[in-house]
């Protein structure tokens, strides 16, 4: 879908390829999210999923202070039987949860060390 309309001059427009680099050109400009996680070399966000350690079981969302990892996203919490999408700080982790989240390697790296 295009997010810009685009007006002609003149019909001749289509036959020199002017139209085709306005097209191209707007799809170029239009990055989303999923965009920069699968093509963008410098930002290496990725959506990750990381089991919740035995220990936290139990215990609330808050006590992982996900809020010290900058470049981390909570999405959602997977559960045995179903998904939790933006979870509430005050969850109570059960065993078999496992964090949904955007993030980079070097987050995702010193997640999973907490999780040990």
């Amino acid at each position: 879908m295009l997010k810009s309309k685009v007006f002609l001059r003149n019909p001749g427009q289509f036959l020199r390829g002017n139209f085709l680099f306005v097209i191209f050109r707007t799809f170029l400009n239009s990055r989303t999210i999923l965009d920069v996680m699968l093509r963008d070399q410098e930002k290496n966000v990725r959506f990750e999923e990381i089991p919740v350690a035995k220990r936290f079981a139990g215990r609330p969302l808050s006590e992982l202070k996900l809020w010290r990892y900058n470049n981390t996203i909570l999405v959602g919490l997977k559960t045995k039987t179903s998904w939790i999408y933006k979870p509430a700080e005050g969850y109570m982790l059960e065993p078999g949860n496992a964090l949904v989240i955007i993030t980079n390697p070097e987050d995702r790296q010193a997640l999973e060390e907490l999780m040990r």
